[in-house]
């Protein structure tokens, strides 16, 4: 199932801002706001933090915010952190490799359960002399449920028939195993003995390296020869369990305008046409055209790196728009189950 999913996209010029993509549409996005505070705990990394005021209505001011380490991994650089509100939670990935500031980290959450189950978020995490840390981002609430093959479909609402006979048939269940108790418990002295038990639901987890890319200046293609640049990148898998790694791409932009499209192939008599492509070094590997549907691209074991290791960009044919332009553009990286 495609239920759980993290996603980390790259960054920077020639590249992108994190970003959260489920395989099915995620839903327009909104912008995201809170602030916390936090105290010490008998956790493992000894704190939580408690929001003090949100925009978002499903996690209000109270709501409390756990963090916990994740296996193999430096608990000073990653963290899990688990939002909990009253009808449901969900957890990401907070990376907080960001030496330079002002923002400190960067934290990425997919589907959780009840109220946050069609819930993503990505958010850049600072903070100020009063101690008070702030998340500003944005969030999506999906409205398509991928099914066994990945492929969207809406949910379907049971008819009132169908809540009926369900009815009739818990009650029927309830009252049959009250009558089998009644009978088959013999009626002596008793003692009994209870086990507390748990379990977590694991949930994919992505770490990309590096968290952005510059790949300089590059000339124009031309029909003949082809004008490109390559990026290294680390896909690693920071949760125990194997997951399945899904690609996909945004067009090219000048702020908030759209400057080229992202398409397979470039310089194929069409202008302001750009292509990215995700491989591995080796050639034997995977190799993906992006586009903006997110395809496959290869399954990687709990706690391995992915063979993936490199993105290769490809420029729009000469006549295209955008000389002297810093054009940005996402690559985007989602894990699944």
């Amino acid at each position: 199932m495609l239920s759980l999913k993290r996603t980390i996209a790259i960054s920077g010029a020639f590249a992108a801002l994190a970003g959260l993509a489920p395989i099915a549409s995620a839903g327009t996005q909104h912008a995201f706001y809170l602030d916390k505070t936090c105290a010490e705990d008998s956790s493992e990394l000894g704190y939580f933090c408690t929001v003090e005021h949100s925009d978002f209505k499903w996690i209000p001011a109270g709501t409390e915010i756990h963090y916990a380490a994740i296996p193999n991994l430096d608990p000073y650089e990653v963290q899990a952190a688990t939002i909990i509100v009253s009808n449901g939670s969900t957890t990401g990935v907070c990376d907080w490799r960001y030496p330079a500031g002002p923002v400190l980290a960067t934290c990425t959450f997919g589907a959780g359960s009840g109220r946050l189950a069609q819930f993503r978020l990505v958010v850049h995490v600072t903070t100020d002399a009063s101690d008070v840390w702030y998340w500003n981002g944005t969030y999506g609430v999906g409205n398509s449920v991928p099914n066994a093959n990945g492929i969207a479909r809406r949910p379907t609402r049971p008819n009132r028939g169908d809540l009926a006979m369900r009815s009739r048939r818990s009650l029927l269940t309830v009252v049959m195993a009250g009558l089998w108790a009644a009978s088959a418990v013999p009626a002596l002295a008793s003692d009994s003995g209870t086990v507390e038990a748990q379990v977590t639901v694991a949930t994919p987890c992505i770490i990309v390296t590096p968290a952005s890319a510059d790949f300089g200046t590059l000339p124009f293609s031309s029909p003949i020869s082809l004008s490109q640049g390559l990026q290294p990148i680390q896909l690693q898998n920071c949760g125990t369990a194997g997951e399945q790694l899904y690609t996909r791409g945004t067009d090219a932009s000048v702020g908030p305008t759209a400057i080229w499209a992202l398409v397979p192939a470039t310089c194929t008599g069409t202008l302001n046409q750009f292509a990215l492509k995700a491989k591995d070094d080796s050639n034997t590997g995977p190799n993906v055209d992006l586009t903006t549907t997110d395809q496959f691209l290869e399954t990687v074991a709990g706690g391995g790196n992915a063979l993936t290791n490199r993105i290769d960009l490809t420029m729009p044919c000469a006549g295209s728009d955008g000389i002297g332009e810093t054009l940005t553009f996402q690559a985007i990286f989602t894990a699944t189950f």
